[in-house]
């Protein structure tokens, strides 16, 4: 089938999406790379969290994962998130800033936000609507995000709940014995998304993840 498309001179273009390192997914990726070799006009876009993107490159003999170009998916912008919430629920630009502040740029939280807002009407309240947003994000997304750390992850992201931000000197302190490995955490869990960084501070990029440490996590 494929060389019948060649024959064509037409392309395929293949999506997945959620991609993860199943049986299924590393027998797909090894016929798809025979099909790189063989010249075939077959193009791959997929999506994932970074930890199964990895995984799956991390196979033996599927080197080309490795070497394909990647996208590191970045918060959400303000200003377009602002916008949205001020034109679909119909509400003043500052209680739409308020929002955007809110959701840190991270998507689930801009999604819930937005639909628990819907569903109160046109008068609702964010001091009524947070609480909900909290235990919609602490039940469907960092129970499993939390599940996924390592023991080591965890115990940097546990020195980050008290304050906004913290220099790196701080964390160190913090970490005492295990502060020689600071970099590789603070690398692997800004490219997960759980941690954000700017000229030598970091701090928890998803809102009111550290609410959920200290609550649920002790």
């Amino acid at each position: 089938m494929i060389q019948e498309v060649q024959k064509r001179k037409k392309k395929i273009l293949i999506g997945i999406d959620e991609i993860s390192k199943t049986d299924e997914m590393v027998k797909f990726a090894s016929e798809y790379g025979r099909w790189l070799r063989a010249n075939y006009p077959v193009y791959l876009v997929c999506t994932g969290l970074y930890e199964n993107i990895q995984q799956l490159s991390n196979v033996k003999n599927l080197t080309f994962f490795r070497r394909a170009t990647t996208i590191q998916t970045e918060p959400l912008n303000r200003i377009l998130m602002t916008e949205m919430y001020k034109t679909k629920l119909h509400i003043s630009i500052d209680i739409a800033k308020e929002m955007a502040a809110i959701t840190k740029g991270y998507a689930f939280a801009f999604q819930e936000l937005g639909v628990l807002s819907f569903k109160q009407g046109s008068n609702f309240e964010l001091k009524t609507i947070v609480p909900m947003l909290k235990a919609e994000l602490f039940a469907y997304s960092y129970e499993k995000i939390w599940e996924k750390l390592t023991n080591m992850d965890r115990l940097f992201v546990k020195q980050l709940t008290s304050k906004e931000e913290y220099k790196r000197e701080e964390v160190l302190a913090l970490m005492k014995d295990k502060a020689a490995n600071y970099s590789v955490y603070r690398d692997r869990l800004i490219k997960r998304g759980i941690l954000s960084s700017r000229q030598g501070y970091i701090s928890l990029a998803l809102p009111y993840f550290g609410e959920y440490i200290k609550e649920y996590c002790q």
